[in-house]
């Protein structure tokens, strides 16, 4: 056989075999690995700078500023809060006279200030507390020494230079230790101890007034 067919023949055979190769191959076989991750690009451009905040100015006096209230005679059982004119306003007891009082203070530091006798009936004012209601004036809780009670005055103005005085529980002796605040329902609430029975007691007031004979018109 010529040299020349033999070659054309075995290149035949060979492209024969080689689609019999593919058309005999396997189903696709499954996918491999994910490569790795590439390396991060580089950081954006920084972004300009927001405005300036609001400057808060606080006005602190350099030193504390004391004052003498009352130099009246003596006084103890201290209690002090916020009026609704800004102003403090602080209940108390004057032990020379037994009595209740009040100051208001004239300016923001109190650097002088009101004072009023609220209650004169008998050894009052220990442990006296004050806060004030939701109609913008002051309520007062304190312990009537006289009687053992537990007693409330009501400031009838803002400076206080008078209020209505009752007697919250007069069962034994109470009424020590007071302290006064205003709940939820806008009324008084006052806690103080029961010396007969070594108890905690509470007293819920009625009315804004806190008194059993208030009656709204």
């Amino acid at each position: 056989m010529p040299k020349v067919l033999s070659s054309t023949l075995i290149s035949l055979l060979m492209v024969m075999l080689t689609v019999f190769a593919l058309a005999c191959s396997g189903s696709e076989g499954p996918q491999g690995p994910s490569g790795k991750d590439g390396a991060d690009g580089e950081p954006g451009v920084e972004g300009p700078t927001g405005p300036a905040g609001h400057t808060v100015v606080r006005n602190v006096p350099s030193e504390n500023v004391i004052t003498t209230l009352d130099s009246d005679g003596e006084v103890d059982y201290t209690s002090i809060t916020i009026g609704a004119d800004g102003l403090g306003l602080i209940s108390y007891h004057d032990v020379t006279n037994g009595d209740l009082k009040v100051a208001h203070c004239d300016d923001a530091a109190c650097t002088s200030a009101t004072t009023t006798k609220i209650d004169v009936e008998g050894n009052v004012g220990y442990y006296s507390s004050i806060t004030i209601g939701a109609d913008g004036l002051g309520l007062i809780s304190y312990h009537d020494f006289s009687n053992d009670d537990l007693k409330v005055a009501h400031c009838s103005n803002t400076v206080c230079t008078s209020a209505t005085t009752s007697t919250l529980d007069a069962v034994g002796n109470v009424g020590k230790y007071t302290s006064i605040t205003i709940g939820l329902d806008g009324l008084g609430l006052i806690s103080y101890f029961d010396a007969t029975n070594q108890n905690l007691k509470v007293a819920h007031c009625e009315n804004t007034f806190c008194s059993h004979f208030f009656r709204r018109r």
